[in-house]
């Protein structure tokens, strides 16, 4: 084997390692990309979820601060509370 041969070889050997090792670098990476476009995925959801709840609660605690009504409802709904000479019945 000669010397030009032999470097020819060495240098296709180191070649082809430095492409496997960059090809599962790049495996590796795109996988991460994939869970963490993942993770976002989801994390964009919860706050959707999370927002729509704000909105409800406050769209309620306005209703509560302005509206006499709505909080009578609430306390007789959420609470149990009845009027004077008034009889609740409850089914289950």
């Amino acid at each position: 084997m000669t010397l030009g041969r032999f470097l020819a070889t060495l240098y296709a050997v180191v070649f082809l390692a430095l492409s496997a090792f960059a090809g599962i670098a790049f495996v590796q990476t795109y996988q991460q990309l994939a869970n963490l476009q993942t993770q976002e995925s989801e994390s964009r959801q919860r706050l959707q979820v999370a927002e729509q709840e704000l909105r409800d609660q406050e769209r309620m605690l306005a209703q509560l601060r302005s509206d006499p009504q709505y909080v009578e409802s609430m306390i007789r709904r959420k609470l149990g509370y009845a009027k004077q000479d008034e009889t609740i019945f409850r089914f289950r």
